[in-house]
């Protein structure tokens, strides 16, 4: 607790979205005091034909906090 998924479009590095999950995490660490271990994160790479659909699927759109011009309640 928590788990944290990242929807994004293709194209970044292995590399780079392990140094995303891990400042993801820090941020769970620091402003939330979970311990490292108990945080969870996925990036999951999301095709920009689908990206919206894909997305709005998975969550419920109620709990949005920050709208995008794609993601939106």
């Amino acid at each position: 607790m928590p788990h944290i998924d990242v929807s994004l479009y293709p194209g970044r590095s292995p590399e780079l979205k392990e140094k995303i999950a891990k400042a993801i995490q820090q941020v769970c660490i620091d402003e939330l005091g979970f311990q490292p271990n108990h945080v969870s994160v996925t990036l999951t790479d999301t095709e920009p034909e689908t990206f919206t659909e894909d997305v709005m699927a998975k969550i419920d759109k109620e709990a949005i906090i920050i709208e995008s011009d794609l993601i939106k309640k």
